[in-house]
């Protein structure tokens, strides 16, 4: 039954259920219409035509949200349209009524602003309300020409008085809500994006902009309970600057932040979309191929170690190269990552003894493979 009323998209059926309430009230008020013109309350000339036009906002407006065709529109909900043809049809009902009932008539023009505090700009909140008055003062006018018998000008500015009384304090406090409202929903915004501006900083190394040991943990976890669920190798290599801190001594600690800069940025430039590059601590970064066996990790490794011989870390110093030391290792299955991460080091220090410049492949805890 909800799918039937309110359609499939679930996003709309807040909108579309409250304009089908509405439009249940505007039958509703077609009976009591129907109900005042056979008991002599309310003029026959008009009340067919403040009948024709409650059906009107009853059918229009529901079927325009119910198919959808309403989402092309700026207010996709026809909020405001519909406050102002309510308006509309009030004033119809005011001049169709008999005088004793127009008090009720009255009554109606100030709840209208109420929903649409939730809903409306301070600014459209303002012109309802002005529109209301205008309209009201002309339904006030055409009843005098229309029933020039019943005038009473004083009832009349007296009733019109009061009832715009009633509207422009109801929309100062519909303003103050919406306004409310919206420093609220902007407050919100700004503290979201604060947060996520946190969790960029929190999760990232701010020298690189790789992600951080921290963060690269997280993914280690959930990498590892996927790898487990599909029974995939997943490929872990331990990279590490040689002479680092040669570089920091001779050249500055400004030209060892550059050097670590550009080499995160080569580095990324060779990875794959679901490959990962942290800075691990110091000079040491720890890259993760989920999926993909040592093989097929140093294939990728040896583009790394092509573009690394041919690079400049240190424009400023064309003349100074800097090499790269690797310890690979593969999950076993059924360990922990920080086991996995201990070989790719254990094969690290093997590169760094053997002289550098070069790769090792640990598979195991005892089968070193070395590459150079």
């Amino acid at each position: 039954m909800s799918a039937l009323l309110l359609g499939p998209d679930t996003s709309r059926h807040k909108a579309i259920g409250l304009t089908f309430v509405v439009s249940l009230l505007y039958l509703f008020h077609t009976c009591l219409t129907i109900v005042a013109v056979h008991s002599d309350h309310a003029w026959p000339g008009l009340g067919h035509w403040l009948e024709a036009c409650l059906l009107f906002g009853a059918v229009f407006f529901y079927g325009m949200l119910r198919s959808g065709l309403s989402k092309h529109f700026r207010d996709p909900d026809m909020f405001l349209a519909q406050l102002l043809y309510c308006i509309f049809a009030a004033c119809i009902a005011y001049l169709t009524v008999d005088i004793r009932l127009r008090g009720v008539v009255l009554a109606v023009l100030p709840v209208v602003l109420l929903p649409g505090q939730f809903t409306l700009t301070p600014r459209a909140l303002r012109l309802v309300s002005h529109v209301s008055v205008s309209a009201l003062a002309l339904a006030v006018t055409l009843d005098w020409l229309i029933h020039p018998q019943q005038m009473d000008v004083v009832a009349d500015m007296a009733q019109w008085t009061f009832a715009c009384v009633i509207i422009l304090a109801s929309s100062w406090v519909a303003q103050r809500v919406s306004e409310l409202r919206l420093k609220l929903t902007s407050d919100r915004e700004s503290l979201s994006s604060v947060l996520d501006e946190v969790q960029v900083i929190a999760a990232h190394d701010p020298l690189t902009g790789l992600i951080n040991r921290r963060r690269m943990q997280e993914l280690l976890r959930n990498e590892w309970i996927r790898k487990d669920r599909l029974r995939q190798t997943t490929t872990l290599v331990m990279l590490d600057l040689d002479h680092f801190k040669r570089v920091n001594d001779e050249y500055g600690h400004h030209a060892g932040d550059e050097v670590l800069r550009n080499f995160a940025e080569l580095a990324s430039q060779t990875l794959r979309q679901f490959d990962v590059l942290a800075r691990w601590g110091g000079e040491e970064f720890l890259l993760m191929y989920p999926g993909t066996k040592p093989e097929q990790a140093l294939i990728a490794l040896e583009r790394m170690y092509q573009r690394l011989r041919v690079a400049s870390l240190l424009p400023t110093y064309p003349e100074v190269r800097i090499t790269c030391s690797a310890g690979v290792s593969s999950a076993l299955p059924g360990e922990p990552y920080e086991q996995a991460i201990e070989r790719a080091d254990q094969a690290l220090y093997r590169a760094k003894t053997s002289g550098r410049d070069r790769i090792e492949v640990m598979t195991s805890p005892c089968l070193p493979n070395p590459v150079t």
